[in-house]
């Protein structure tokens, strides 16, 4: 299983500088307007608990501060979260510059995993969460296609060019002459 080019037009090589590149620019770009939106949200959902609690007749500030809590906890967990994954991207682009297939792993093992979830999530049966999960579940595919084609080749030339250990080369030598006395 393998690919020789990138969309049919590109070495297999531009593959993991355009996915690592790709990735960076999307998970940024998330992050950076998430954020806010998020922060906004949730301090209009206080509002609104503190204003139903108000009519209710309950005065526990408590459940307000626990909600917004969460939030922000979720807020801090889902950015490391990306910068976990641009951290794998750059990885992936060191690896891709030095032909090192050990530094492509993270990000087949990554692209694989977000393949997966997105395949799942095909059966939430929303149709705009289903529209979206059949679309991200075909990118992120090909893109784990494309890694694990890049992490093969590599793993190929290194497997290829590794010279025999010293120890073992004279340890053969050491036989073949022994069997011709």
């Amino acid at each position: 299983m393998g690919l020789n080019s990138f969309f049919y037009f590109f070495p297999i090589e531009k593959a993991g500088i355009f996915i690592a590149w790709f990735g960076i620019i999307t998970r940024t770009i998330a992050l950076v307007t998430s954020i806010p939106i998020n922060i906004i949200a949730a301090t209009f959902d206080c509002d609104d608990l503190i204003n139903m609690f108000k009519e209710e007749g309950i005065i526990d500030f408590g459940t307000c501060r626990s909600v917004i809590i969460t939030i922000y906890v979720i807020l801090v967990a889902i950015c490391f979260l990306f910068i976990g994954f641009v951290a794998i991207d750059l990885i992936l682009i060191k690896g891709t510059r030095k032909r090192n297939y050990q530094l492509i792993l993270p990000a087949v093992i990554l692209y694989g995993s977000l393949t997966v979830v997105y395949f799942l999530l095909i059966f939430t049966f929303r149709p705009t969460t289903t529209t979206t999960a059949i679309f991200f579940t075909l990118i992120y595919g090909y893109f784990t296609v494309c890694l694990y084609s890049l992490y093969s080749l590599f793993r190929s030339e290194t497997i290829g060019n590794e010279t025999i250990p010293e120890t073992t080369t004279a340890s053969s030598t050491n036989q073949s002459q022994s069997q011709k006395i």
